[in-house]
């Protein structure tokens, strides 16, 4: 009986862990449909202040790009914040851009991709033994 009441949270932490795996596959998937693909580099980097002059003070870097598409150079804030900064400039990250509007851009995370699938298969074949342990 114990056993069982354990199937409900883990169950739950599943299927939202499946949901999350798909909502971000969806997410990588439409970035691979960028047509272009280039290097950009790493120009600087934008600080944003959060609750300023408060002892809960956070700040998020952004990393402001540069890269050329189409003939055109592009220069754009990447909206991917972190905390502390994990960009430095001089840093070159593969892009792909929209090849009918290249300023819209999107980093190139196939690693990303890789490393949620290998943790996708790991929480499902866990949830299939919890599961089976449960039902004998």
């Amino acid at each position: 009986m114990v056993d069982n009441i354990l199937l409900i949270p883990f169950g739950l932490a599943g299927l939202a862990g499946f949901i999350g795996f798909f909502i971000k596959l969806k997410e990588l998937l439409g970035v691979r449909s960028y047509g272009g693909r280039t290097d950009a580099e790493i120009i600087g980097v934008k600080e944003e202040i959060v609750n300023s002059g408060k002892t809960s003070e956070t700040s998020y870097y952004s990393p402001v790009i540069q890269y050329r598409a189409a003939g055109t150079l592009y220069r754009k804030t990447y909206t991917k914040m972190t905390s502390p900064t994990k960009q430095k400039v001089g840093e070159k990250i593969r892009i792909r851009y929209d090849l009918k509007d290249p300023s819209l851009f999107a980093e190139e995370k196939l690693t990303e991709l890789t490393l949620q699938t290998a943790g996708l298969l790991v929480v499902g074949v866990g949830m299939v033994l919890f599961i089976k342990n449960l039902l004998m």
